[in-house]
């Protein structure tokens, strides 16, 4: 009986760290990151009250269409500059993409890169 208590004293701060540090990495997930856009095509600051989402779209590989909308899926629409994506798992391989979206004048304008 000591013996048995001797060796799950000796397991169980083993057993305590391996449950706590675990991270959980699934083979279907990825992190898509881009920099921020922070002017426009003709060097024109975005301004503060105006808002910039980034809309992350995936489209089967090879592109046939990359102009056109309709051959997109859009994974996400954010603020920030980075997503946690999940990928189909389905035979397919795609290339992801990310296009701003700009909307000023309270709403009023709305402009796609």
């Amino acid at each position: 009986m000591k013996k048995k208590i001797a060796i799950l004293l000796v397991l169980l701060p083993l057993i305590v760290c391996g449950i706590t540090a675990q991270t959980i990495h699934y083979t279907d997930q990825a992190t898509l990151n881009w920099d921020a856009v922070t002017e426009l095509t003709d060097n024109t600051p975005i301004g503060p009250g105006d808002v910039m989402e980034y809309e992350v779209y995936r489209t089967p590989y090879p592109v046939v269409d990359g102009q056109n909308p309709m051959a997109h899926v859009i994974e996400d629409a954010v603020s920030s500059t980075s997503l946690v994506i999940n990928v189909p798992n389905d035979g397919v391989s795609y290339a992801y993409g990310v296009r701003t979206k700009l909307t000023t004048d309270g709403g009023a304008t709305v402009l796609y890169s």
